[in-house]
């Protein structure tokens, strides 16, 4: 094989490995989304939780419509306060639990479009290269590289 066949032959690993480096973390993030999280735990109850959050409500209501026509005790308003305070608890949950799993599905979104988009820009160069510049740009990166590297100081 001649020196300019070897030349060549590196470029064209050096451009297989870089290929290599740049689909690592979209292989990776692939990986990721096919395994089960086990961080995230979505509450598929939070439609029942709601409805249960409704027929409290009515309950309220209804007691309250039955204390305007009676005399209000002190047992009464301890019951209240403690309806609302588990009404409020378990909106608190859903909401919470709603916005962990919608950020968590933000973030990978876009690990997976910035990954997609460096591979896209990484394609192009290649392809750039190799059709309008015949691995011109490839050849002179190599020949930079290598009299930086072989400079005699």
């Amino acid at each position: 094989m001649n020196k300019k066949g070897q030349i060549g032959a590196v470029i064209e690993g050096i451009v297989g490995i870089l290929i290599l480096l740049a689909m690592l973390p979209l292989l990776f993030q692939i990986g990721d989304i096919a395994k089960p999280q086990k961080d995230i735990v979505v509450n598929n109850t939070a439609v029942e939780q709601a409805k249960n959050l409704l027929s409290q409500l009515e309950i309220c209501q209804k007691n309250y419509e039955d204390l305007n026509k009676s005399v209000i005790t002190k047992n009464d308003l301890l019951d209240l306060t403690s309806v609302v305070k588990s009404i409020n608890q378990n909106v608190m949950n859903i909401y919470e639990m709603n916005t962990s799993y919608i950020e968590n599905h933000i973030s990978l979104t876009i690990e997976i479009t910035i990954t997609l988009t460096l591979m896209f820009s990484l394609g192009i160069f290649t392809l750039l290269d190799a059709t309008i510049f015949k691995f011109e740009l490839a050849k002179g990166l190599f020949r930079t590289v290598k009299r930086r590297f072989t400079k005699d100081e």
